[in-house]
């Protein structure tokens, strides 16, 4: 976009100034003020984990025995939200202490009922909170012990990570899955890493699948605001507003989870991220800091964009058909690109090029630097899902400041470990 991107390039302000401060981030800690490789083992004993779970019986077994390699069972704590599987039997097979509701009430009462039920407040240092299709990366609590153990963190967590379980031949499924992934990938060394750098601490969500809270902060804040989808947001804000710490991450942090394989599943996910966004900043408001400059820049960018995307087919309809040189129909056009007209001073080829190719470049490098050839396939393609992900954010504006949720949800289809 034009209009706000720096040097003409088709990035915003956003990912260019993250992107400077991921490599500022990386030249300090690696040649600066290196981190030493000690790994704080010893402390695993002072974390509780809470797992909410909603028929999960699927992935549970697994997501408790990868962390079992580190703490024992007595220190897992499994809430079933309702659950009509075998969810808890699978819990309490691994010896994992379990909270049975019988009513759904969400993910985010959940959690607060398995602190006040189990007193983990009072019992550990550190609550881990992790989604029950997660498996927890060999080195995540180390290491995010290592980085908590700065008294200035309030939490640290991992990113998304994706198993390479993909088919010799492509198909839908995985056209979906690696989408996500490879979203992710961006946002974490483009945007996240500059982020939570500890002279920046503008993260505006802390990903729920995995993430280590101190305990000393989650008695400090409303994790089950009423009227809020999704906690994620909701805490992070409450951590940027009150002061309480930093959030942190690093590259390496990460978790394995199952994403949507699916349309129904895909829309219905992002769709609810959004609705999350805009109900946290209606529910905390604005206040003058860093946080709120960085997040309006980064959400003003993402509705100028979702727009543009949106009315891009129109544009190019016009442009093919040679409506838009039709006399009684310039004089409109001339006066709303005088309005507002990203597309104003770039060419249909310009278009392509910068919405189509330099996306599909970044696919390639993106794969070939993780190892992921598929993305030479399904990158061609991607754009349709950036189209769809596009409207469902414009669509999401409305009920997101006028819609009540109760916290309930409904996990993504479930691949069976």
């Amino acid at each position: 976009m034009k209009p706000i991107s720096p040097f003409g390039l088709p990035i915003g302000i956003t990912f260019s100034f993250w992107t400077l401060m991921g490599l500022f981030r990386h030249v300090e800690e690696t040649y600066i003020n290196k981190k030493p490789a000690t790994l704080f083992t010893e402390d695993y004993r002072k974390i509780g984990i809470i797992i909410p779970a909603h028929n999960e019986e699927l992935v549970i077994q697994t997501c408790i025995s990868r962390l079992k390699r580190y703490v024992s069972s007595q220190q897992i704590f499994v809430v079933s939200d309702g659950s009509t599987d075998n969810t808890t039997v699978v819990a309490r097979k691994e010896g994992c202490s379990v909270l049975d509701l019988d009513a759904s009430i969400g993910k985010a009462r959940s959690i607060k009922q398995a602190l006040e039920k189990f007193w983990l407040i009072q019992q550990y240092e550190y609550i881990l909170i992790l989604d029950a299709d997660t498996k927890v990366h060999a080195e995540f609590l180390p290491r995010a012990l290592r980085l908590i153990n700065d008294p200035s963190y309030a939490v640290v967590f991992a990113t998304v990570g994706i198993e390479d379980r993909t088919s010799k031949w492509p198909n839908m499924r995985w056209y979906y899955i690696s989408y996500r992934e490879r979203l992710d990938y961006i946002l974490r060394y483009f945007i996240i890493f500059g982020q939570t750098w500890k002279y920046t601490n503008a993260m505006p969500v802390v990903p729920g699948f995995c993430a280590l809270y101190r305990t000393s902060v989650l008695s400090k804040v409303r994790i089950d605001t009423p009227g809020i989808v999704i906690e994620d947001f909701n805490l992070a804000f409450q951590i940027h507003k009150k002061k309480l710490g930093k959030i942190g991450y690093e590259l390496g942090l990460t978790g394995w989870s199952q994403n949507p394989d699916n349309l129904k599943d895909y829309c219905r996910q992002v769709f609810r991220w959004n609705i999350g966004l805009f109900q946290t900043m209606k529910e905390h408001g604005i206040w003058p800091s860093f946080f709120w400059i960085s997040l309006a820049t980064f959400t003003f960018e993402m509705l100028v964009f979702s727009f543009s995307t949106a009315i891009l087919p129109v544009y190019l309809i016009l442009i093919i058909t040679g409506i838009a040189e039709n006399p009684n129909l310039s004089i409109h056009v001339e006066a709303l690109s005088a309005w507002y007209d990203p597309y104003v001073t770039i060419s249909l080829g310009g278009i392509i090029v910068i919405l189509y190719i330099f996306d599909y470049l970044l696919s390639i490098m993106i794969g070939i630097v993780n190892k992921r050839p598929h993305y030479i396939v399904y990158g061609l393609f991607y754009f349709i899902l950036q189209y769809i992900t596009a409207c469902i954010l414009l669509i999401s504006i409305i009920p997101g400041f006028t819609s009540h949720s109760d916290g309930t949800w409904k996990s993504p289809r479930r691949q069976d470990e």
